[in-house]
Order: C-alpha cells, then structure tokens, then sequence
C-alpha cells in the first residue's frame, strides 16, 4: 500500500458507497515484458469472468519501462483493475478460484509473486498490491450486478407482455390504474423476476455516509477554525467572533491558494504533446465493439511539489463530490459514465486514469471539454503536457484543439477488458430501475402515467 500523503477516502466508505473497485499494481522486470503480455494474450478469453456474480468491470493493462520528468527509469507495471459488489476478500478468493491456473499465467514474472504458493497466498499478495483509488466515481450508485441483471429481465418481460396486450386490443379503456395492477400481476406470477422493490439501505449505512460527509466538511474548515482560534486567544477577542472570522479566514485561504495557482501557471514551461506515429491507430482497433467502451491513461504529474500537492487536493475534493452529489447517472453534467477512478503511482509522480463509459471516444472527452469540463480540467491540468489553464478551471485559449492529441499521447492500450453488462448504457440501468420502483412502489395516477411512459 502506498503510504504517502494523502486526503484519504476513509476507511468505512466501501460498506455505503457501492460497487466498490479494487487495483492491483505490481513491478515486472525488463526482461519480462514480453513474456507477460504473451501471457495475457493467451489467458485472457479463458479466464471465466462470467462465472464471477459480483464483477461489473475487469481489465489488465501492461505498461512498459518509461523514464520520468528527470530522466529516472520508471519499472514497468502490471495492472489488474475490477469493479464489483461486496467485499473485497469474497471477492479476491472468487477470481483466485475461478481464474486459478490461468491468473497465474499472467501474474508469475510479477515480482514477489508466490509462484509455488497455494490459492491463500495469491489472494494475500493481490491484497498486498492492491491500491485504493483516490478519485472513485459511480455512475450508478448502489446498483448491484443482480439488481442491474433481474431489472433488465423485467423490462424486457413487461415490454413484451404489454405489447400483446395492446395488440390484443385489451386495455381500450385506458384505465392506468388498471393497467398497472394487470402489470403486478403478470410480474409476481413469473417465477424469474423480482416481486417487490429493492432491499433498502439500512440506516447505519446512511448514518455512516452522512459522517462521510461531516468529515470532508470537517477537513476542509479545520484550518481556518484552527487560525481563528488563534486570533481570538492571541489578542483576546470574545469567542463569538469565531462566527464570522473563520469563514473570513477561509475566503482569505481560497484566494491565497487561487493565487499561488495562477503563479505557477504563469511561469511553468508549456509544452504541446501528440501521439507517436501508429499509436492512435493501435487505441482505435480496440474501440467501439459495442455501445461501451473503456478508457486507460498514464500520464506523468508535472515536476514541482506544489503541483502534487495540488493534485491529491483536488483529487479529494472530486471525490467528495462525485460521492455526495454526482452519483445519480451523473458526472457535472455528463451521464454516460459508468465508473471512473483515479490512481496515483509511482510516489505520486504518474497519474493512472481508468474509466467505462457509452458511445464513442471522440464523444466522452469532448463531453470534457464542455459540460464535463469542471470534472476533468481541474485535475488534468497538473498533468505535465496538459494545457494550461486560468485559474485552475478556465481553459486558455486552443485548449481543445490540444487536450484531445494529449490525451491520446498517454492513452495506453488495455490488453483485457470485460464487460458484465456490455448491452446496457448508464440510462438504460437508471430507467430498469425506475420500472421496478414504479410497479411495486406506491403511484398516484399521475404518476402511474408517467411509469407507464417508461415502459
């Protein structure tokens, strides 16, 4: 695990923020490259994905040697990234068993890898490697794999049932009341689909995500209290005027930080980064084989403390609000995304950006560019090669025209991607969803009519 500083994401979150995601980043050497991604080649379509109940998204990317901003070689990587429902040993123990012979395959050139280890030391040595994500974002927040599946099953049921009916000629009168209670009972006398709404959070998971929260607020005023506590001690003021001078203090805090910001944008170098020859040709053959697709970026942080600093900063506040605000089908704005999350590797010097998303990869960044813009800008603006910015948020001028060959540049190939769900989009997953609240919730007639639109 890595032990440099960070904001943190809080050790509870995984128990009321779900699916939860898991990457394992483990050291190859050199001379192991080759072999390695020979291995994948051969592993990759037998290791029995499907078999595992809980995984949403899986992927393996390796990435060769790189040296860093200061010439220093960077050792090559192996990494094994899943999203996935429950816990994280289940799920280790699960892909270790349903992988077996196969995952070894892959991971043996991996340094420290128990080669002659039983299927106990695997899992303890992906538990070893496995890094938390700093950035995690959930486009369909609580949306277990079974519910995603079942909702769809019902969908297409009800779809199908209400088009014989109507042809049928059976509900001419058009009572929605009626139609909705015909509807319930077609559903509950299929023995393959779900009876009743979904199992509801239980209050200490909303209790704890509600601490989430508290905390971040937390984190975020307790400097300016702490100088505000100060002031009053020190020339002994009375302590009402906490009240106003902490978030004086706060607004002082912000426009120092924006300052510094706009310092170092003014005097960093500026750098224009394109694709090698053949790179994009080699990214565009793995895209677009269905309404899904997937993204991989490593891209080095700019070479100064307060840009890495900056950087885990805004990766916490992102975090935050991709947790409490965008967890809907949302993502400032955009609402194709599946999940997202970010890794920082390397003692924080590369950045490692993985996401899932529908349509085209031309769409989801210049969904960046635009609505998205708040989502993206901010952290990507501190990779080194990114355009620069005003401010931390306004884009200067040809930003567009350059973020798109930059992020080309270090997009890197994802030797194995899976899909649970490759036939559905982040709004098909909301709308089954709806469906299935609809029929079992309570409706008013109004609202009846609108479920019906749904279907």
């Amino acid at each position: 695990m890595s032990g440099a500083l960070s904001f943190g994401r809080g050790l509870l979150e995984p128990l009321w923020r779900y699916p939860q995601t898991i990457t394992v980043l483990a050291s190859l050497p050199l001379d192991q490259v080759g072999s390695t991604v020979a291995n994948v080649k051969a592993a990759r379509d037998e290791l029995g994905l499907d078999q595992l109940e809980s995984l949403h998204f899986f992927r393996i990317i390796v990435v060769d040697e790189e040296p860093d901003l200061r010439g220093r070689m960077l050792p090559p990587r192996l990494i094994v990234s899943a999203v996935y429902d429950g816990r994280m040993a289940e799920f280790l123990r699960a892909l270790v068993h349903v992988a077996g012979e196969r995952l070894r395959l892959i991971l043996e050139h991996c340094d420290g890898f128990p080669v002659g280890g039983g299927p106990d030391d695997v899992e303890a040595w992906l538990r070893q490697h496995a890094e938390r994500a700093k950035t995690l974002h959930i486009g369909t927040f609580r949306d277990k794999l079974d519910f995603i599946k079942e909702e769809y099953r019902l969908r297409l049921a009800i779809g199908s049932y209400v088009d014989r009916r109507h042809t049928a000629g059976d509900w001419i009168d058009g009572d929605v009341v009626a139609i909705r209670r015909d509807i319930q009972g077609f559903v509950r006398a299929q023995g393959d689909l779900p009876h009743g709404l979904r199992q509801g959070v239980p209050w200490w998971l909303r209790l704890l995500e509600t601490l989430d929260l508290l905390r971040i607020v937390v984190m975020l005023t307790f400097l300016p209290m702490v100088l505000a506590c100060l002031n009053v001690w020190w020339f002994g003021c009375s302590w009402w005027y906490l009240s106003w001078l902490t978030p004086m203090i706060f607004l002082l805090l912000i426009g120092l930080y924006f300052l510094v910001v706009r310092m170092y944008e003014l005097t960093e170098g500026d750098l224009v980064t394109r694709p090698k020859a053949g790179h994009v040709a080699a990214l565009v053959e793995e895209e677009d084989f269905g309404i899904q697709n997937q993204f991989t970026m490593l891209s080095t942080v700019r070479e100064s403390w307060f840009r890495r600093l900056n950087l885990r900063f805004v990766l916490f506040l992102a975090n935050g609000f991709s947790k409490h605000w965008y967890r809907r089908g949302q993502l400032a704005g955009i609402d194709t995304i599946h999940f997202a999350r970010i890794h920082l590797i390397d003692r924080g010097r590369r950045l490692l950006f993985m996401s899932e998303f529908d349509g085209g990869w031309e769409r989801y960044l210049f969904d960046f560019l635009g609505v998205g813009s708040f989502a993206v800008v901010p952290i990507w603006t501190n990779l080194h090669g990114c355009p620069k910015t005003r401010f931390l948020l306004s884009a200067t001028k040809g930003f567009s025209q350059r973020f798109l060959p930059f992020t080309r540049a270090n997009q890197r190939q994802t030797n194995v991607w899976y899909s649970a769900i490759d036939h559905l989009t982040v709004a098909e997953i909301l709308r089954n969803a709806e469906i299935r609240a609809g029929l079992f919730g309570w409706r008013s007639r109004a609202g009846i009519e609108k479920w019906l639109q749904l279907i």
